[in-house]
């Protein structure tokens, strides 16, 4: 085959092959592109709804402990005061 039959097989065939693939591609990457946007829209929602969660869970926790500290504290008082008034 000469060259011109090599052209008119590249002009005719391989490049609105390549054309239209490269349309596809570029669809294909815009589809992903924004499905990957709503994911990290979604992702950063998702984040802030726990961080307000985690917050209030730990402060939570941390208010149920220091409350069983205190109420700890409080029946060993008592305990001490009763056992001091059997004891006098």
């Amino acid at each position: 085959m000469d060259m011109s039959a090599y052209w008119d097989i590249f002009k005719n065939v391989l490049w609105p092959t390549l054309l239209a693939y490269a349309a596809w591609l570029q669809t294909r990457l815009n589809q992903l592109t924004t499905k990957v946007d709503e994911q990290q829209v979604a992702i950063s929602k998702f984040e802030v709804a726990v961080a307000k969660e985690y917050v209030t869970q730990s402060a939570m926790r941390d208010l149920e402990s220091r409350m069983a500290d205190m109420l700890n504290r409080i029946d060993d008082k008592v305990t001490r005061i009763l056992e001091r008034d059997r004891n006098a």
